[in-house]
């Protein structure tokens, strides 16, 4: 009878202190895609935001403008405080 030989290789692995350094480093990789990924997102809300506050802009400016022809055709050229509406030439 013949005897069978067993051929099992040993598994070859990193050490120890290597292992530790790619956990790291992975966990690492995975923290920054996540910080990217929400300062990417404030950027978007940040966007909208300045998006909105740049129409309310236009819009008062509309609202200035036509405030300051409405009384410049009733009050002439004056100028007007504004705290106490008082009419000055």
């Amino acid at each position: 009878m013949a005897t069978k030989k067993t051929t099992e290789k040993a598994e070859k692995k990193i050490t120890q202190s290597e292992l530790l350094q790619l956990q790291t480093l992975n966990q690492d990789k995975a923290r920054l895609i996540t910080e990217l990924g929400i300062l990417s997102n404030e950027r978007l809300v940040i966007d909208d935001r300045e998006d909105a506050l740049i129409e309310k802009r236009k819009t008062i400016l509309q609202v200035e403008t036509s405030l300051n022809r409405s009384l410049s055709e009733k009050y002439g050229n004056v100028t007007i405080d504004p705290n106490t509406g008082v009419i000055s030439s």
